[in-house]
């Protein structure tokens, strides 16, 4: 069995806020939930099976319950779950004031999330 090399830079955390998603050459807005979030990247639930490409920009509204952060990022890779899709994105210039909002957020709302990884820092 080939074992699975673990490429994450960044701990993830598990929080289940919304985002829309604004993709070249797409009319519609796709949406979804986010699986997990790190300061790098995201794993994307999307409500969608629209093939997405990878290496391109996407614009992306990740909807925190207090605010909503509009970034760039780029799909880094694909794969189909269900009646849905799962997409792995990297973030583009993500600012720290961004990065301070992300973590407020799962503080906030899914604290376990962060004190279970706080010795992980």
């Amino acid at each position: 069995m080939k074992e699975f090399e673990d490429k994450r830079r960044c701990i993830r955390y598990k929080a289940p806020f919304c985002f829309d998603c604004r993709y070249p050459g797409f009319r519609e807005v796709l949406s979804g939930a986010l699986k997990d979030i790190s300061f790098q990247g995201a794993c994307l639930l999307v409500d969608s099976q629209k093939d997405l490409s990878r290496e391109e920009v996407a614009s992306l509204s990740l909807i925190f319950p207090e605010t909503t952060l509009d970034v760039k990022a780029k799909i880094v890779w694909q794969k189909k779950a269900g009646d849905k899709n799962k997409v792995g994105v990297s973030f583009l210039n993500l600012p720290d004031s961004f990065k301070d909002n992300i973590y407020n957020s799962v503080f906030k709302h899914y604290r376990k999330e962060i004190t279970s990884k706080w010795w992980d820092f």
